[in-house]
Order: structure tokens, then sequence, then C-alpha cells
């Protein structure tokens, strides 16, 4: 989505199904998809920023515009010492991006809090978790940058939360991952 005109890029077809030891072609076709989505949200002028956890799904999507973006700006936030900030630091180098890191505490992590929750219209605690985050990196990130691609919405697509992880009928897993 652009703030700025409103628009809302080409909806990213997904295929039906791609599961472990589905086929090359399968894979294939969602990389392609994958590519072209991250191509049509690269700005035609200037840099592109990616909050960059040093995730996979955030990992994958700076390797996916690294080629393709003009420049590539990462940001990362996180307390001293936490695992997104080496993680994110080493994907930064792999690709030779420019990085800005913004530590901060609990004291002002619970400071923006509310203000977090209210824009994620959320209570869910692993969502106001990874939200803190993002929010701090996001701020850095409109010092320096007109558009943000980041990792969310992977573990919608494929699965990736826990509670998701548990059903084996592909049948109900589809049901639930619709009413996500």
């Amino acid at each position: 989505y652009d703030s700025q005109s409103g628009m809302i890029p080409r909806p990213v077809h997904m295929p039906d199904k791609v599961a472990p030891g589905g086929s090359d072609a399968e894979a294939e076709e969602l990389r392609a998809e994958m590519y072209r989505a991250v191509r049509e949200l690269l700005p035609e002028e200037g840099p592109t920023g990616v909050l960059l956890s040093g995730g996979i799904d955030s990992s994958a999507v700076a390797a996916m515009a690294a080629p393709q973006a003009q420049q590539l700006i990462a940001f990362t936030a996180g307390t001293e010492g936490s695992d997104d900030l080496g993680y994110a630091r080493s994907v930064a180098d792999l690709f030779g991006l420019e990085h800005h890191e913004y530590v901060f505490d609990a004291g002002e992590a619970r400071r923006v809090l509310p203000e977090v929750i209210y824009h994620l219209e959320s209570f869910d605690y692993p969502l106001v978790r990874s939200a803190i985050s993002n929010f701090m990196a996001s701020r850095v990130a409109s010092d320096h940058v007109a558009v943000v691609l980041c990792g969310e919405g992977a573990d919608e697509l494929f699965a990736g939360y826990d509670e998701l992880k548990a059903i084996t009928d592909d049948g109900e897993l589809a049901d639930h991952l619709k009413a996500l």
C-alpha cells in the first residue's frame, strides 16, 4: 500500500499449494511471483528501505530487493545484545547494505507501547512484541527513505505460527489460513 497515492499494488497470485516436497515448478512459480511483488513495490527513483530482523522472512525480502533496487538500506531495532541486531548485521553485510541500527531499552518499549497497540489494533502478545521493534525501526527509516519493505505476512501465507504448525490436515490448515 502506498500511503501517499493511496494505491494498492497488483495483488500477488500465490500458487494454490506450495508444501514441503512440492514440485520444482511450484517452487519456481512462487519465487517468480515473490520477485515480481518486490519489484512492483520499488520506487522508480531513490533508495528503498527494508526492515531487517535477520530472520528468514525479512532476509528473503532483502535478498530479492537487493539486486532490483537502486539502493537498498536496512533498518533494524532491538535491545542491546538481541539476536535480531546480530543476525540483521550479518545479512546486511552479506548483501553489502547500508545498515542503520536502533538500540532501545525496556523503558522506551513501555513508553511507545500504547502507540504501537493503537496502530496495530491488536493486543496479541507475539504481534505486539514484534511490532515494537518494527515501530522503532520505521521511525529511523522515515528519516532516510520513502518506501520500506518488510517480511510481515509470511507467517500468515506459509503457516509459520506455532498453532498452525500442529495442524496436519491440509483442508483444516487451508481453512485456518483463509481465516487469518
